[in-house]
C-alpha cells in the first residue's frame, strides 16, 4: 500500500488523514529561482520574505513570482477586480457580468444575486481565491458568502454571474508571451471496486507526497467535506465501484488537495492569445497569471464560450514545474531569463 517515499515510520494519522513527518523536501519558489540564477552565475540572497538577486549589480526583489520590475500602477490596478475588468472589457475580452456593492448594501446585492441563475460571490479586492464562494442559488447561501467576505475583507463585495458548464485552467504569461498553461482539478479519487472511499484518499495521499509541490497539499477529510459526500448519498466507508469518479470538494483548489494536468500543448492557440492579451492589459506586469474559465479550451475561442475569471500578479508555479500529470515545465527558468534580459536591456538605455 506504501510506496518508496512513504512507511509506517513517517507517517501518522490524525482524524484519519495521512499527515508527512518526514519526507521530500517543500517545494520552495524562491528556491526554484535562485537555482535557475545561480546557472547564469548571479547570486541571490533571501532577505525576510523576499529573494534578492544581484543582476549585474542591480539589485532585483522577489516576492514568490513577483519582481521588483513590475509597474506600482499595474499591480494595483490588478488589486481593483472591478479596475482590471474594465481594462479587459476595452481589449474586447470577455468577463463576467456583475455589479459591486458596498458592504452596507447587503439588501441591493441579496436582489442582484436572485436575479442571475446562479452568483459568485468575492471581495473586490480579493486574491488567489480567498472569499471567493461560488454556486449561490439560495439566500442563505448568499448570507453566508456576504459574511465570509465581510470577514475577510474590509473593501467593496462583488456579485457576479456564475459560468456554467466550464473548465477553468491557469495560464502562465511572461514578459507578454504565453509561457505554460494547466488545468486545475478539484480533489477527486477515482473506484477501484475495492478499497472504501477513505481508503481510496489515503491511497491518493500517498501518491501526493512522491511530488515536491503536492507532498504539502493532501486531501484533507475534514467535517465539511464529510458531511458534503453524505449530503451525496456517499460515507467514508463506502466500496466506490470501479473507475467512478468522486470529486471530493467541488470548491477545492491545489492548496486542499487538487490536482494540476499540463495542457501547455494541447490548449487552442487563441486561447493562448487571449491569455496574452489579458496580461498585457495590466501596464508593466511580468509574470501574470490569468485564469480562464472556458467550455472548451482546445477549440477556438469565441466572446460567448469563455470568460476571464481573474489575473494574477503573483501567479503560483509549482503546478507547472510538478503537475500532477503531464510533462513538467521549467517556468522558473523562463522567469529567470525574462527577467535577466530586462534589466541588461534597460542598462543599455
Amino acid at each position: 500500500m506504501y510506496n518508496k517515499f512513504v512507511t509506517l515510520n513517517n507517517i501518522k494519522y490524525i482524524d484519519k488523514v495521512v499527515i508527512k513527518i518526514k519526507q521530500i523536501e517543500k517545494f520552495s519558489t524562491h528556491k526554484v529561482l535562485a537555482e535557475e540564477f545561480k546557472k547564469y552565475g548571479i547570486e541571490t540572497k533571501l532577505m525576510g520574505r523576499f529573494l534578492v538577486a544581484d543582476i549585474d549589480g542591480e539589485a532585483v526583489y522577489f516576492r514568490e513570482t513577483r519582481p521588483s520590475t513590475d509597474s506600482l500602477i499595474g499591480s494595483r490596478f490588478a488589486k481593483n477586480k472591478q479596475m482590471t475588468k474594465k481594462l479587459l472589457k476595452e481589449k474586447n475580452i470577455s468577463v463576467a457580468i456583475g455589479k459591486v456593492f458596498d458592504r452596507n448594501q447587503q439588501k441591493e446585492a441579496l436582489a442582484y444575486a436572485q436575479q442571475l441563475p446562479s452568483a459568485v460571490i468575492k471581495p473586490l479586492d480579493g486574491n488567489k481565491g480567498t472569499g471567493v464562494t461560488t454556486g449561490i442559488t439560495t439566500e442563505k447561501e448568499f448570507l453566508t458568502a456576504w459574511d465570509k467576505c465581510k470577514k475577510l475583507s474590509s473593501g467593496k463585495i462583488l456579485v457576479e454571474e456564475q459560468f456554467l458548464d466550464g473548465e477553468e485552467y491557469r495560464y502562465l504569461v511572461i514578459g507578454g508571451k504565453f509561457t505554460a498553461a494547466h488545468i486545475r482539478i478539484p480533489p477527486t479519487v477515482v473506484g477501484n471496486g475495492v478499497d472504501t472511499i477513505e481508503e481510496l484518499v489515503e491511497k491518493k495521499n500517498n501518491e501526493k507526497s512522491t511530488n515536491p509541490y503536492f507532498a504539502y497539499k493532501l486531501i484533507k477529510l475534514d467535517k465539511q467535506r464529510i458531511a458534503s459526500l453524505e449530503k451525496r448519498g456517499h460515507s467514508l466507508d463506502d466500496v466506490l465501484e470501479k473507475d467512478k469518479v468522486l470529486v471530493i470538494d467541488s470548491k477545492g483548489g491545489l492548496s486542499t488537495g487538487g490536482d494540476s494536468v499540463d495542457m501547455t500543448d494541447k490548449i487552442h492557440h487563441s486561447f493562448k492569445e487571449i491569455a496574452e492579451k489579458a496580461a498585457r492589459a495590466l501596464p508593466g506586469i511580468d509574470v501574470v497569471g490569468v485564469d480562464i474559465l472556458a467550455k472548451d479550451h482546445l477549440k477556438p475561442a469565441t466572446k460567448d464560450n469563455y470568460i476571464i475569471l481573474e489575473v494574477n500578479t503573483q501567479p503560483g508555479i509549482g503546478g507547472h514545474i510538478h503537475p500532477s500529470y503531464g510533462e513538467s515545465r521549467n517556468v522558473a527558468k523562463d522567469i529567470v531569463e525574462y527577467v535577466i534580459k530586462k534589466i541588461r536591456l534597460m542598462k543599455e538605455l
